[in-house]
């Protein structure tokens, strides 16, 4: 039933992005994107919604996370400024923002919780942990 109206507002609307405040439909894409990021969304179900191009996450999220993942760059191209000036990537001062941001790199990295991609870009320029490889 739900599906079918969103069909309906997508042929009306020309895109899926229901308001989630919004009712028993908002209600029941909501729980559609708490499934999905849950791993509970049945096949056939995510299926049928791709098919129609349903955000399965909300646009708020998604500027959040756009945004985020800005910020991380601009943070990785300071990084890359500083080991051109100073050729490492180390000794940079906990107080400088750039000291704090490649502290939390550091922490998430030796936590296993560092995306892949930004530790391959990381990685890839020299950074390391001394920590992690002392255990080695």
């Amino acid at each position: 039933r739900y599906f079918q109206e969103l069909v309906t507002y997508k042929n009306e609307h020309g895109h899926c992005n229901f308001p989630t405040m919004n009712g028993s439909l908002g209600r029941w894409i909501s729980r559609q994107r708490t499934l999905y990021r849950s791993k509970k969304l049945k096949a056939d179900r995510y299926e049928k919604l791709f098919n129609i191009g349903f955000a399965f996450e909300d646009a708020t999220a998604l500027e959040f996370k756009n945004k985020l993942d800005q910020q991380w760059e601009d943070m990785f191209q300071n990084l890359l400024k500083h080991k051109e000036k100073k050729g490492h990537c180390f000794d940079v001062p906990e107080t400088w923002p750039l000291g704090k941001w490649l502290y939390r790199q550091r922490w998430l990295y030796r936590h296993g919780n560092l995306r892949g991609d930004r530790a391959e870009k990381l990685l890839g320029v020299g950074f390391e942990d001394k920590k992690v490889l002392k255990k080695d």
